[in-house]
């Protein structure tokens, strides 16, 4: 700990021994503020793909709900047919 604490003394002196002047203040000031105009803008591209993506599976789940919706129509025809021949099979059985 005491190497930690040795090393961020003889960097804080080190930096306490730069000259500081109003424009590398301005200079940094202006850094910061293009880092967070860009963050922001990141974030602004982000929530647009977020928007994006939940559109899409809004859209898939619509797709997925009509698909099982067939398919149950089509197991429910297939069943009714199956149904029907063995009925068919049953009452020409008997004749």
């Amino acid at each position: 700990m005491d190497d930690n604490s040795n090393n961020w003394n003889n960097t804080q002196n080190r930096y306490d021994q730069l000259p500081v002047d109003v424009e590398t203040i301005n200079y940094a000031i202006k850094n910061l503020n293009d880092i967070v105009s860009n963050l922001n803008k990141a974030v602004v591209n982000l929530e647009a793909d977020i928007n994006v993506i939940v559109m899409l599976l809004s859209r898939m789940e619509g797709l997925m709900q009509e698909q099982v919706q067939i398919s149950r129509n089509l197991i429910g025809k297939s069943d009714k047919s199956d149904n029907d021949q063995a009925s068919d099979n049953s009452t020409s059985d008997k004749n």
